[in-house]
Formats: C-alpha cells, structure tokens, sequence
C-alpha cells in the first residue's frame, strides 16, 4: 500500500475514534457512572442556557442558589431558590437559563434502571423532609449531629454533602469506610447494614434514595 494512501486512512481512523468523544457534552462533568446510576455536574454562567437532551428520567439537584427559566417539552417556567433543591424531568429535551447574575452549579442524577413502584423503601425517620418522591427515587434532607452513631440498613443512594463532613461507615462484613467531605461534594454509598458514625461537627446530607431491588456491583 502507498505511504500517503496509509497516512489517510490512519488519518481517517484517528477521527473516527474521536467522534464518539465529541458527541458528549465536554461541559458535564461526571462524578458517579455504574450501573445504578450516573451522576454529572455543570456550572452554568449568567444569562446562559444548558439543553439536556436525555430520553430518560432525570433529577436536577441545584447546588447553589438559583434563578432559572426551564423548558422543553412543556410551557417555559420560571424558578427559584436556595442550594439543595431539586427538579425531577420525566424525559425528553430540557432547556435551563440561569437568568441571575451569579454563577451557577447543578447536578443531574440518572438512574439507569426501570421504575419499580413495587419496591418499598424504609420508612422515612422523624424530622425527614422528603423533597421529592417517585416511582425511581425518593429524596430527602436533613442534618445530623456531631457524635451521631446508628446501625442501619438501606439501599444504594447518592448523597450529596452540604456542608463539610467527616464520616466513617463499618459493614457487617467487616469493610470500613471513612471519609472527609467537602461541601458541595456528591457520593455513591451501596446497599448495606452498616453502622453509621459521624465523626465530624454537624452535617447537612441530601440523600437520592435508589428504588431498586438490583444488587450493588461493590
């Protein structure tokens, strides 16, 4: 074969490879990919407008105050509030316009299983604050004080930290796990009994309960 008919086809081969890349928003930047869920955060500047073009369930959780106008499928909207809310999206192509003058950072959660309304999560705990609950996920916020110990069992979940954290978590089957958290700071946690200890001063947690009965890949 020629040398320049070999230096195009290389050519040709190299950007091939690299398409698939291109076709990903570089913007999103992922922080959790399993096969539970996916999980990616973007910041968006003043007066610009993000498209999410996911054909699947999606949940936005904003992690600074916000001021948005959102569209899509239905009428345009607008929103706003404090860090920590969140916005479930059926499906389909999603338009988000931060209309303030600050910068600001969101988090898309992905499941990647189907709803199972049949699976039956624990029950909430006193003082909960259930922000947002479906057939995929339930969400909740709340605080937890320093020194808190707990056993507990619970599905996979996504927590997302608001404000630093420092935790540890020992399973039945003798794993530990400790970590320090920045906030802001989002985190898979498996299906498990564990006993939950909080090492740090109080937290602020948002936790993306998983409706699902598949086995964590751990």
């Amino acid at each position: 074969m020629p040398k320049h008919v070999s230096h195009v086809l290389t050519m040709m081969l190299c950007v091939l490879m690299v398409l698939p890349a291109i076709g990903q928003d570089p913007t999103w930047t992922k922080e959790i990919d399993n096969h539970l869920v996916r999980v990616s955060r973007r910041k968006v500047a003043p007066r610009e407008t993000v498209t999410v073009d996911n054909a699947a369930p999606v949940l936005l959780v904003f992690l600074t105050a916000y001021s948005v106008q959102v569209g899509g499928t239905g009428p345009n909207q607008e929103l706003a509030g404090t860090p920590g809310e969140v916005l479930w999206h059926e499906s389909g192509r999603l338009t988000l316009e931060n209309l303030s003058a600050q910068t600001l950072e969101v988090a898309e959660v992905m499941p990647r299983f189907g709803a199972t309304p049949s699976y039956t999560l624990a029950t909430a705990g006193r003082g909960d604050s259930i922000k947002l609950e479906n057939d995929f996920i339930r969400v909740r916020r709340f605080s937890v004080p320093a020194g808190f110990r707990k056993v507990e069992t619970r599905g996979p979940v996504v927590i997302f930290q608001f404000a630093p954290a420092h935790i540890k978590l020992t399973y039945d089957n003798g794993r530990v796990d400790e970590a320090r958290m920045n906030a802001g700071e989002s985190h898979f946690h498996a299906a498990g009994t564990f006993t939950f200890e909080n090492l740090g001063d109080r937290i602020d947690v948002m936790r993306v309960e998983l409706k699902t009965s598949q086995e964590d890949q751990k």
